[in-house]
């Protein structure tokens, strides 16, 4: 005779494996929103594509903005020299985050005019392999041309990349009124490789772990920091700030 089971037993059965859907779906909803945040979250590459004022790429590294090497006589100031608040940007030109936000700090000197002066820093990034020699490029165009040549180099950059290679930069330098054989005898030398290492390291040492960073000084001393390519009313907020 086939023996009869506990009421008892079938309800700890049912009990059991409740328990175990419960933890089952609580594994897949946080494996779920992990893989979410790899993709949409801060701290990627692909966090930035779906977000352009995401810092790419982010870090947890601390920010020490005195740390920055002080504006001095190797920065090339667009703008006053003396304004009450100096950007200085950290920056790829390689890095379409950089080159969107480059837009946006040119129409705030658009608009502020002398009380904002802007410095552009070397930050090329790894995993952009036309970005060194972009910077680079810069530096000779800089050394050749002077600061007219450096910015409107940089402006060519921008405006061309990601389609210009590194073989077209000498167009670029054309452009900005250089020699183009000058340029790139300049450029095949290395000589400012060095230049651009030192702007990332200072850029690294004030807290600096992406593209682009900007360090916002004013005339007293005061400093503020934009981690990302952030729209002009953020940066006009920050300056305002920094310009009472």
């Amino acid at each position: 005779m086939e023996k009869q089971q506990s009421p008892g037993l079938n309800q700890n059965l049912i009990l059991v494996l409740i328990i175990l859907q419960f933890f089952f779906s609580a594994y897949l909803f946080m494996k779920i929103n992990s893989l979410a945040k790899a993709q949409t979250g801060t701290g990627t590459p692909q966090a930035a594509a779906n977000n352009p004022n995401t810092l790419v790429p982010s870090g947890e590294q601390a920010q020490n903005l005195d740390a920055m090497p002080p504006i001095g006589k190797t920065d090339r100031v667009r703008g006053n020299k003396n304004a009450g608040v100096i950007l200085v940007t950290y920056s790829d030109l390689e890095c379409p985050f950089c080159k969107s936000f480059h837009a946006t700090l040119n129409q705030v000197m658009e608009e502020y005019g002398d009380r904002v002066g802007l410095v552009y820093r070397h930050y090329p990034l790894s995993f952009h392999p036309k970005a060194q020699k972009a910077a680079e490029g810069a530096e000779c165009a800089g050394e050749l041309g002077g600061d007219q040549a450096y910015w409107a180099y940089i402006d060519t950059i921008f405006e061309r990349m990601p389609d210009i290679e590194v073989s077209q930069f000498g167009e670029a330098a054309t452009t900005a009124g250089v020699d183009t054989a000058a340029f790139q005898e300049c450029l095949d030398s290395g000589k400012f490789a060095q230049k651009v290492k030192d702007d990332m390291d200072g850029g690294s040492a004030a807290g600096v772990s992406g593209t682009p960073g900007t360090i916002l000084v004013a005339r007293d001393g005061r400093k503020d920091f934009l981690g990302g390519a952030y729209p002009i009313e953020d940066v006009k907020a920050k300056i305002d700030t920094l310009l009472k």
